[in-house]
């Protein structure tokens, strides 16, 4: 009897373990299948295929864009490398800026150029000089800039005094050169006096800017306004009050009549020797 029961219980319990064995191996089969046929979708295919062929058909635009912003992310990383920090936060007029440095605002007035009035309240607006303003805050307004010293480092009205670079660009001979502003030196602070006289040559022969559409005074636009309209101190304090009809730099540096107006007179001393016979009439043609 216990032989019979034994032999029912392993013939029974053969086919469940058989049954579930094999359910086991036939899902583990069909799931590895599923997996083969999803990895095998049409779809899926159809879709690698579109990207290698989009690979091959970039668009030339897009292409050429990206090779644009790249050397544009190449120049930027190597300005900031060479940027001095200095950022030109607002231009004042033609010749002096505000800049940021170290934590304040400074306003700063370019050595050795004198760009025509726009702010004076006791002034008039001088010919040329919203054009002079407006050019500077052009180039330079929101800028970073580097500052170059001379001997003296503050003007009367405590401005710091500096020559302005843009990159390697000495701003304050741009104006000059582009006819925006005169060469006015004054003394000790002449380090690059030659390099703007050398500049106001090339800007009178060419007419440019101030010197083809103002009169020698700086201020009438009318070139054959008369000497009493354009008053014997020519134009400000930068001029020398010793010559009228021209604004003449303070002396020093000595200048020769290349570097001024031609046809003024001497009314003082005659620094420069623009008089050579005493007739009070400086560079005769």
């Amino acid at each position: 009897m216990a032989a019979l029961v034994c032999l029912l219980v392993v013939s029974c319990g053969a086919p469940e373990e058989n049954a579930s064995g094999s359910s086991t191996s036939k899902a583990t089969s069909e799931g590895h299948h599923s997996k083969r046929l999803e990895g095998q979708r049409p779809e899926h295919r159809k879709e690698v295929r579109g990207r290698k062929s989009d690979d091959k058909q970039a668009d030339p635009r897009a292409e050429r864009k990206a090779e644009a912003r790249a050397q544009h992310r190449a120049r930027a990383r190597r300005r900031a490398r060479t940027a001095p920090g200095v950022l030109v936060s607002r231009v004042v007029d033609g010749d002096t800026i505000e800049v940021q440095l170290n934590g304040a605002t400074v306003d700063i007035r370019l050595i050795g150029v004198d760009t025509p009035e726009t702010v004076d309240p006791g002034e008039p607006i001088g010919c040329y000089g919203p054009e002079a303003s407006g050019f500077t805050a052009d180039v330079l307004e929101g800028e970073r800039v580097g500052l170059e010293y001379d001997v003296e480092r503050e003007d009367q009205y405590s401005r710091t005094l500096a020559y302005v670079f843009l990159g390697d660009r000495l701003f304050n001979e741009a104006l000059v050169a582009r006819g925006y502003a005169r060469v006015s030196t004054y003394p000790p602070n002449v380090k690059y006096v030659d390099r703007f006289l050398a500049a106001q040559r090339r800007a009178r022969r060419t007419n440019a800017g101030l010197w083809s559409s103002c009169s020698a005074d700086g201020v009438s636009p009318n070139p054959n306004a008369s000497e009493s309209e354009q008053g014997p101190d020519n134009g400000g304090g930068n001029c020398d009050p010793n010559y009228s009809g021209a604004c003449v730099p303070p002396y020093p540096p000595d200048l020769d009549c290349a570097d001024v107006d031609q046809g003024f007179r001497v009314v003082g001393d005659d620094p420069h020797a623009f008089d050579a016979d005493s007739d009070g009439l400086a560079c005769e043609a």
